[in-house]
């Protein structure tokens, strides 16, 4: 007769992911499920219809994301962890790189609804999230300015944050209010920009 207690020891706990099991299917398909109400400015995330889209049970869903923050955090995880931070060595090939892959998120459907949503203010406590999430995610997004600070290419005086929040600014403002990337030249100006600020001359 199997052992029962080793059996149990075998199995995972609930609420890990096993690579390719059903905790990690379930995952993503809930996780793109809310991206997706929330690219069309539903971010009350109703269960019913987020259970539909997923293809789970309401159940699982309450059982694994007890709260809605527990599941915007999951979801924002998801959203901006395709966002790669670069570390080429150069702060100029840093900045290169960043500009570009911050303008690609940005011009993402799911990043433009989400911004959106913010501008109404309609969910002050989703907006509170969405700007404690970022407030985490943008100390990643700083670690090239630090390192180019160390490197003797940005001035020591640099504000980490500040920078990577006037990269981001612009970006942001440009896809809200267009729906669209901006343009070859107006990125290549922006970046020039960006470029001079902190400058080690």
């Amino acid at each position: 007769m199997p052992d029962s207690k080793h059996n149990a020891e075998q199995r995972p706990k609930h609420g890990t992911t096993r690579p390719g099991g059903r905790t990690a299917a379930v995952r993503k398909a809930v996780t793109r499920a809310a991206l997706q109400l929330l690219s069309e400015g539903k971010t009350e995330l109703p269960a019913a219809e987020l259970a539909q889209r997923a293809g789970v049970n309401r159940s699982t869903i309450h059982r694994r994301w007890p709260t809605r923050l527990d599941l915007v955090r999951d979801a924002l995880s998801v959203h901006t962890s395709q966002i790669q931070v670069p570390d080429s060595g150069s702060w100029r090939r840093d900045a290169e790189l960043l500009f570009q892959a911050l303008t690609d998120f940005c011009a993402d459907p799911v990043e433009i609804g989400l911004n959106a949503a913010m501008a109404t203010a309609a969910d002050p406590e989703f907006n509170r999230w969405i700007v404690d999430h970022w407030t985490q995610r943008a100390d990643d997004l700083a670690a090239p300015v630090r390192k180019a600070i160390s490197r003797g290419e940005l001035s020591p005086d640099t504000d980490p944050i500040a920078l990577i929040n006037l990269i981001l600014g612009p970006i942001v403002m440009w896809s809200v209010l267009s729906r669209q990337v901006p343009s070859a030249s107006l990125s290549e100006h922006m970046l020039r920009q960006v470029l001079q600020i902190g400058a080690v001359r």
